[in-house]
């Protein structure tokens, strides 16, 4: 099992997502990463930040958890968290190699994007009531 913290970031209509590149497949997943043993999931997420997107950022209240699974052995604990940073201007890909790009996504982008884990709905329904509906959420990862 292992622990991927993310954090979502709103601008209007609009969620910040990352576009990974691995073993031959492009996906888009919140920004995040892996939790080191010791290290706080608050902590893992403003590095992973800072290494994908050069971002500093604040990071607020727990959205939801995410667990999930791959057809190969991963099972996923997904923490996401609201972030807040001060300055989207200075977004770049980082050293982080597998991320391709970033993007501010609406509604109509996450649904034609192949998104890991599977919650396009949540993000949407997100996006539109600020609310959300389900704190825990199992869904696979698509593979």
């Amino acid at each position: 099992m292992r622990v991927r913290v993310a954090g979502f970031l709103k601008v209007n209509s609009t969620v910040l997502m990352v576009e990974h590149f691995k073993e031959g497949k492009a996906y888009w997943l919140l920004p995040g990463g892996g939790v080191n043993l010791g290290e706080s999931a608050k902590t893992a997420l403003k590095r992973e930040l800072k290494e994908e997107l050069n971002l500093d950022c604040s990071v607020n209240d727990l959205l939801f958890v995410v667990e999930s699974y791959n057809n190969r052995v991963d099972h996923i604990i997904q923490p996401t968290y609201l972030i807040e940073t001060g300055d989207i201007d200075l977004l770049a890909p980082g050293a982080d190699k597998r991320v391709k790009d970033f993007a501010f996504l609406d509604q109509d982008k996450i649904t034609s994007r192949v998104i890991y884990p599977d919650i396009k709905q949540e993000l949407k329904e997100y996006l539109v009531s600020k609310k959300i509906n389900k704190r825990y959420i199992y869904k696979k990862w698509i593979d």
